[in-house]
């Protein structure tokens, strides 16, 4: 099993797990982020380059990473949009990183984290 570098008290070790190793950088969390406030189904790279702010080369290879980590995939209904993935344990992954992303002193130790080691 994969070992994480992240500790947190009352954060799950699969959320933990899934932080460290797959939402690993300011803008892979950002992207994430953005699927889960906006609640839309997919997206483009260049809509996520302007919710991120940044370039669309960037993006495009922040979602590569994501899509090799198994946390997005190909739209099926369009091309070159994409969306969470419909894996089985993502869905259940990602809510209890963003429970644990949504309280102030989690949120703040893995912010704190991506700076600490220039995850930008």
């Amino acid at each position: 099993m994969l070992e994480t570098t992240i500790s947190l008290p009352g954060m799950d070790k699969e959320a933990m797990l899934l932080c460290d190793k797959g939402m690993n950088s300011f803008l892979k969390l950002d992207i994430i982020l953005f699927y889960h406030n906006k609640r839309l189904s997919d997206a483009d790279i260049n809509e996520l380059a302007r919710y991120t702010g940044r370039s669309p080369v960037e993006v495009g290879d922040a979602v590569s990473a994501l899509i090799e980590d198994g946390l997005l995939e190909l739209s099926s209904n369009r091309n070159e949009r994409y969306r969470l993935s419909g894996f089985p344990d993502i869905p259940r992954l990602l809510n209890k990183f963003l429970e644990a992303y949504n309280r102030l002193p989690q949120r703040l130790a893995i912010l704190s984290k991506f700076l600490r080691e220039n995850r930008y």
